[in-house]
């Protein structure tokens, strides 16, 4: 069975939402802060859009991080309630 997604669909899917992403910032930059001198708007516009690509990578990986010491935690924690139930139950039978 073939993956209907190829890699370079998720390549060019990913480079058109970061170009997307930067002419919404370059727009933003030459309407707002940037309107006396719009030329410069592209240059900060493409380091604007990489630095929040890269946070929001950095984000994504501490939302997983985050997620899986909580699991972890709950994991134990289960554990733990699990063997206490049973020696419990030993103890009353």
């Amino acid at each position: 069975m073939e993956f209907p997604l190829k890699t370079e669909d998720l390549v060019n899917f990913l480079y058109l939402l970061y170009r997307s992403v930067r002419e919404a910032i370059q727009f933003i930059l030459e309407n707002t802060l940037l309107k006396a001198i719009p030329t410069v708007a592209a240059k900060y516009a493409e380091a604007i859009t990489l630095l929040t690509m890269i946070t929001a990578v950095l984000l994504i990986l501490e939302l997983v991080s985050s997620a899986k010491k909580a699991l972890a935690i709950l994991v134990a924690l289960s554990w733990v309630l699990l063997t206490v139930s049973i020696v419990i139950a030993l103890y009353m039978s």
